[in-house]
C-alpha cells in the first residue's frame, strides 16, 4: 500500500490505521531521497501480514509456495507471436527441472489462462497467490499449448531459502552479416571459452555479441552478452540454426527469441 503518512526510523513495523483506527498494514519502508520522511511511504496490506502471522503462530515459520517456474506478462506482440487472441495470460518463459510445476507437467511456452477457475491476472498477482498457498496443495491450472487448452493440476511445493564463428548463408538467403543489420543484433557461437566466461558452460546456444544503439533489439533489453536458446520456437546452437529459424520468419514478420540472461529465461519479439 502506497501511503503518504510519515515512516520514520523506528516506526516501520508499526500499524498503518485508517480513519477509524483499524489497521489496514504494516508500515515498511519510505523512498526518501533525503532520507527524511519527505517521500513516498509503503505498507503490507493486513491481509498478507494476516497470514504470516497465522503462519508464525501455528508452525513457528513463514513456508511460501513454489512451482519453479519464470513467468512474463503476455503484450501484444507476444500474443501475435503465440497465436492468442487477446493480450492476456501468463507466459512460461522457465520451468526448473524437478519442481511442482516440472512435475505437474507446465512447459515452456505454455501461456496460464486461469489459476483455480480465475482468470491469471499480473504476474504480480500470480506470484503473491502461489507463495501464499500451502505446500502441498493441489492448485488446477489452464494453460493454452499450441493453441489448444489443456487443463493441469500442480501440487504445489515449498519454496527453500535459495530460489531463483564464420558466417553461412542460411535458408532464408540472407547472411550473417545482413541478418545483423536488419535485426540490430550479432550472435556468435558458444565456444567453451566464451560458456566459461559468461557463466554458460551447462547451456547450449548462441551468444549476443552486439547490439545496435536505438534499434529495437536494445529497446527489448537485449544486450551483450546474453544467451539465445530459441528462436521462432525452435532451439539454435549454430548459425545456421539460427539463419534458418530466422529465415522462416513469423508472425508479421516478426521473431520471438527466447533468451537466458544469467539463471533466468524470457521471450522478446
Amino acid at each position: 500500500i502506497q501511503t503518504d503518512a510519515s515512516i520514520n526510523p523506528g516506526n516501520s513495523g508499526g500499524p498503518l490505521i485508517d480513519l477509524d483506527g483499524k489497521a489496514v498494514g504494516i508500515n515498511t519502508a519510505i523512498l526518501s531521497r533525503s532520507g527524511a520522511s519527505a517521500g513516498i511511504g509503503f505498507a503490507i496490506p493486513a491481509n498478507m501480514a494476516k497470514d504470516i502471522y497465522l503462519q508464525l503462530k501455528a508452525d513457528g515459520k513463514v513456508t511460501r509456495g513454489f512451482l519453479g517456474i519464470v513467468i512474463q506478462d503476455v503484450d501484444e506482440d507476444l500474443a501475435k507471436s503465440f497465436g492468442l487472441k487477446e493480450a492476456s495470460g501468463i507466459l512460461v518463459s522457465q520451468v526448473q527441472k524437478g519442481a511442482a510445476a516440472d512435475q505437474g507437467g507446465l512447459e515452456v511456452g505454455d501461456v496460464i489462462i486461469e489459476v483455480d477457475g480465475d482468470p491469471a491476472g499480473t504476474t504480480d498477482r500470480f506470484r503473491n497467490r502461489i507463495a501464499q498457498l500451502r505446500p502441498g496443495t493441489r492448485l488446477p491450472l489452464k494453460v493454452i499449448r499450441d493453441g489448444a487448452r489443456k487443463g493441469l493440476i500442480i501440487k504445489v511445493g515449498e519454496r527453500d531459502g535459495d530460489s531463483a564463428a564464420s558466417p553461412a548463408s542460411g535458408e532464408g538467403g540472407m547472411s550473417s552479416e545482413e541478418l545483423a543489420e536488419r535485426l540490430g543484433f550479432r550472435v556468435q557461437e558458444l565456444d567453451a571459452g566464451l560458456a566459461k566466461r559468461f557463466g554458460y558452460e551447462e547451456e547450449k546456444g548462441l551468444l549476443v555479441a552486439w547490439v545496435a544503439g536505438g534499434s529495437q533489439a536494445a529497446e527489448r533489453g537485449l544486450r551483450p552478452g546474453v544467451l539465445i536458446v530459441e528462436v521462432n520456437r525452435r532451439p539454435v546452437e549454430s548459425l545456421r540454426d539460427f539463419e534458418r529459424a530466422v529465415g522462416e520468419g513469423g508472425a508479421e514478420g516478426s521473431v520471438l527469441l527466447r533468451v537466458q540472461d544469467g539463471d533466468f529465461t524470457r521471450f522478446l519479439v
